[in-house]
C-alpha cells in the first residue's frame, strides 16, 4: 500500500513538474514565429537566383556585400562556384588574404594586400577574357576604368571591348521580359495580384 502511494506520488509530483516544461515547449514556436518565419526572405532568395542566372558562366562578381550569403546558396543550388569581390571588405586584412587565395598569380596574390580595388584593377587589366569571367553588381564604371564598354545583363553589368556586337533591341526584348517576370515575382512575395 505504501509503495503504492509512493510511486502515485512521484508521478503527480512528475507530472507537475513537468507540465510547465511541456507548456513552454509548446509555446515556443508560436513565441518566435515571427522572427524564425523565412517566408520574407523568399524574394531576396528569387533575386539571388537572378542574379546568378544573369552572370551566366562568369565565376567572378564584384558586389557590395548585402546579399553575399544568399548568392553563395543560390550559387551552390544552380551548381556554380563564385568567387565575390565584397567592396565593403576591402579594408579588411583577413577578407583581402582570403581573396588573394582565389588565384595563383603571386603579382595579384601581393596586390590584394594593397587594396580591393587595385586587386580588380588588375584582374581586369592583366585577362584579357576577364569579360567572360567577371560581373559586376555594384560600381559598374570599374568596366569604364578597365577600357570596356558597360553593357547591362538583367541584375548586372558586364563588360565588352566590342560594343558593336551588342544589339540594343535584342538587349531591350531581354530585359522587358525579364522585368515583367521580376514585377510578377515581387507582386507575388508582396501578396499583390
Amino acid at each position: 500500500d505504501e509503495s503504492r502511494f509512493k510511486s502515485g506520488f512521484r508521478w503527480v509530483i512528475g507530472a507537475v513538474l513537468a507540465l510547465p516544461w511541456l507548456v513552454v515547449i509548446c509555446w515556443m514556436p508560436f513565441q518566435n514565429s515571427a522572427s524564425a518565419d523565412a517566408r520574407p526572405a523568399g524574394i531576396i532568395n528569387s533575386y539571388s537566383d537572378e542574379v546568378v542566372k544573369s552572370i551566366g558562366d562568369r565565376t567572378w562578381v564584384v558586389t557590395d556585400g548585402s546579399v553575399d550569403w544568399h548568392l553563395m546558396i543560390s550559387a551552390g543550388k544552380l551548381g556554380k562556384n563564385l568567387r565575390l569581390l565584397n567592396l565593403k571588405e576591402a579594408g579588411n586584412e583577413q577578407y583581402m588574404r582570403y581573396i588573394a587565395g582565389f588565384t595563383d598569380s603571386v603579382r595579384l596574390k601581393n596586390i590584394a594586400r594593397i587594396g580591393m580595388l587595385q586587386f580588380i584593377q588588375e584582374l581586369m587589366e592583366s585577362d584579357p577574357e576577364i569579360d567572360r569571367k567577371l560581373a559586376v553588381m555594384s560600381l559598374p564604371d570599374l568596366w569604364i576604368g578597365a577600357g570596356y564598354t558597360i553593357v547591362p545583363e538583367r541584375l548586372v553589368f558586364l563588360g565588352t571591348k566590342k560594343p558593336a556586337s551588342v544589339v540594343p533591341s535584342e538587349m531591350l526584348s531581354r530585359h522587358e521580359k525579364f522585368w515583367s517576370e521580376m514585377i510578377r515575382n515581387i507582386n507575388r512575395y508582396s501578396g499583390k495580384s
